[in-house]
């Protein structure tokens, strides 16, 4: 659901900034107007997505609507740059055939190589998710232990 409802969210933005854009062709040029609109095509989701997992949300609109938040490791709230670094990596999940997003399935915490890469995890938020994370994080906590216990997450 949630990567439905951000694309949408984006959509929206996009239509309303990059049509002012096409109205100001005439005035910029077209050389000029196809750059900004590049450039905003990349920035707009690389803002959404930091701006709301850094919020005191800590997670997108659609990551909301499922339940989800996004962390550090230690299960604090991450700071904006630290999440732009996270979406800025998952480009390089991206570029290796879509590897990095599959390694969630594999990795005992469920993280891809941009969630490795930035220091992040993304969990369900749930009463006590800040002990589920010290719990991960301990030595003791195995992963079949993890993924027995899933369904909480």
């Amino acid at each position: 659901m949630a990567f439905l409802i951000d694309p949408g969210v984006m959509a929206v933005a996009e239509f309303v900034i990059l049509g002012a854009l096409i109205a100001l062709m005439p005035v910029l040029g077209f050389i000029y107007n196809g750059i900004f609109m590049t450039v905003l095509r990349i920035a707009i989701p690389l803002m959404y997505f930091s701006y709301f997992e850094s919020s005191d949300r800590q997670a997108t609109l659609g990551k909301t609507s499922v339940g989800l938040i996004v962390t550090s490791t230690e299960g604090r709230k991450i700071t904006f740059l630290n999440a732009l670094e996270r979406n800025i990596c998952k480009s390089f999940s991206a570029l290796i055939l879509g590897l990095g997003f599959l390694m969630i399935l594999f990795t005992p915490k469920k993280q891809g190589l941009h969630d490795i890469l930035s220091g992040c995890l993304v969990m369900k938020k749930t009463a006590g998710y800040k002990e589920k994370v010290s719990d991960i994080l301990n030595s003791s906590y195995s992963p079949e232990t993890y993924q027995n216990n899933t369904k909480s997450w």
